[in-house]
C-alpha cells in the first residue's frame, strides 16, 4: 500500500518517532505561519494519503490513535476548516467533499471532534448521511477505529468506535461516484490522517498520531 505526505515540505511537516502521552514511534504533523500548500483556498496542509483506493461495493477498516496536545492554541483554528483524518476522494469536476470526515470545533467554550458520513448521487454537492460529535480532552489518546461500506445504496454502512465506545453507527450511502472524466488524481475512497487547516493563520500547531 503506497502512501504519498502533502504539504508543505518543511522539516517540522511531518516527524517520526516521536514519544508522547506514554507511548513511542508516533508521527507529528505541523502547520505554522505561511505553510500554505493550498493557495486557491488559503489552506495549509499537512498530510498522509494512502494508497489504498476503496471502489463502491468495497468494505474497509481503518484503525489510527490521535493524540491532541494542549500547547498550542487552538482557538482561532477551530473556529476554521480544521480537518483532523477523513476518507477522501479523487476529483471529479466538482469541489471534493470527503465522504467521512473528522474536523476540531469549538462551541460553547468545549472543544469536539465533529464526525460527518457524506454521499453524492448526482450533482457536485453532498447529502449528509450521519454526523455525530464526540467531546475532546487534550493530552489524551484516542483510539479509532472505522469500519465502512461504500455504497450508493442502503447496504453501505460507518461504525466508528473511539476507545471501544460507539461515536457512530450509521446504515445507508456512503461514498461519492468517480466521475466520467478519469485522470490521475480521480481515485476511489482512501484515507488521510493529518492537519488541515483552511486559513493562513500565525499560530502553529500540530498533532500526533500512530498507525
Amino acid at each position: 500500500m503506497g502512501t504519498l505526505v502533502e504539504g508543505a515540505g518543511k522539516p517540522w511537516s511531518v516527524v517520526y518517532g516521536q514519544e508522547i502521552g506514554g507511548r513511542q514511534d508516533a508521527v507529528r504533523y505541523e502547520v505554522r505561519a505561511g505553510d500554505v500548500e493550498d493557495k486557491a483556498y488559503r489552506a495549509s496542509r499537512s498530510e498522509t494519503a494512502w494508497g489504498d483506493h476503496a471502489p463502491f461495493g468495497s468494505e474497509r477498516e481503518y484503525r489510527f490513535s490521535l493524540f491532541i496536545p494542549s500547547e498550542p492554541d487552538w482557538t482561532e483554528a477551530a473556529r476554521s476548516n480544521l480537518v483532523m483524518g477523513q476518507i477522501h476522494h479523487g476529483t471529479d469536476g466538482c469541489f471534493v467533499y470527503p465522504p467521512v470526515l473528522q474536523t476540531l470545533g469549538l462551541r460553547d467554550g468545549q472543544y469536539f471532534l465533529y464526525i460527518a458520513a457524506q454521499y453524492r448521487k448526482s450533482g457536485c454537492y453532498p447529502t449528509r448521511g450521519a454526523f455525530e460529535r464526540m467531546r475532546i480532552e487534550f493530552d489524551k489518546w484516542y483510539d479509532f477505529h472505522y469500519r465502512i461500506r461504500f455504497s450508493q445504496g442502503d447496504d453501505g454502512y460507518v461504525k466508528l468506535t473511539v476507545n471501544d465506545e460507539t461515536v457512530m453507527d450509521y446504515d445507508g450511502p456512503v461514498g461519492f461516484q468517480l466521475g466520467e472524466k478519469q485522470g490521475p488524481r480521480n481515485w476511489h475512497h482512501f484515507l488521510k490522517l493529518g492537519l488541515y487547516r483552511q486559513i493562513d493563520s500565525d499560530a502553529p500547531i500540530w498533532v500526533y498520531y500512530k498507525y
